[in-house]
């Protein structure tokens, strides 16, 4: 056998063992994680105001309940910005402001849901989520006595009114994106209430592009 052909045989060897050992790197890596994210957000309002009389002994009473319903629907587009198939976990969050009739209104995660987004290679998919209402209710009741003359009035006040949403997209664990209606969303504090409030909503619907 000539120096040449041994030469080329080692030389073919060695190029065959270095494209194994490369793609066998290559298939342990991590796969890359990289998504976009845009929403939309719609709120809509509704009054109610209903207002009765009785006559008292003593007195005329009459009670006037106004209701403010509202509700909050978004419309989530999730993109995939890499050039291979993917999986990523969509959750979305309702903020509320609780009014329990004291000057301490309170911020707090009023609903939340989360779902499975298989992707291909550079698609997207919109979905569209929906808050359930938001009621919020002020009852006053005034009493009309002989004469006309007024006293004893009351005013109660309570309930959740829209403050706002939360929508991450993750991938392993990580947040890879996210988006709020107000940065004070987006803070720490805020993310470890998603984290908690998340590991008590409904179970993970999956729903692959079109």
């Amino acid at each position: 056998m000539s120096r040449n052909k041994v030469t080329d045989r080692v030389f073919i060897s060695l190029l065959l063992a270095g494209t194994l050992f490369a793609g066998a790197a290559s298939y342990g890596e991590d796969q890359l994680h990289d998504a976009s994210l845009s929403v939309k957000s719609d709120k809509t309002q509704k009054q109610d105001r209903n207002r009765t009389t009785e006559q008292k002994p003593n007195a005329s009473v009459t009670t006037t309940i106004e209701t403010k319903t509202e509700a909050c629907t978004l419309e989530i587009t999730v993109g995939n910005s890499t050039k291979q198939n993917d999986s990523y976990l969509l959750e979305w969050f309702f903020i509320s402001q609780k009014d329990e009739g004291t000057s301490a209104d309170k911020l707090y995660i009023f609903g939340s849901g989360k779902a499975v987004v298989d992707l291909e290679g550079k698609a997207e998919i919109t979905r569209t989520e929906a808050s359930k209402p938001f009621i919020y209710t002020k009852k006053s009741i005034d009493r009309v006595g002989p004469g006309g003359g007024s006293g004893n009035a009351t005013q109660t006040r309570g309930g959740d009114a829209y403050a706002g949403y939360i929508v991450l997209v993750k991938a392993n664990g990580q947040i890879l994106q996210k988006e709020s209606n107000n940065a004070r969303f987006l803070t720490d504090e805020w993310l470890a209430k998603c984290e908690s409030a998340a590991k008590v909503s409904p179970p993970v619907k999956k729903k692959k592009q079109p």
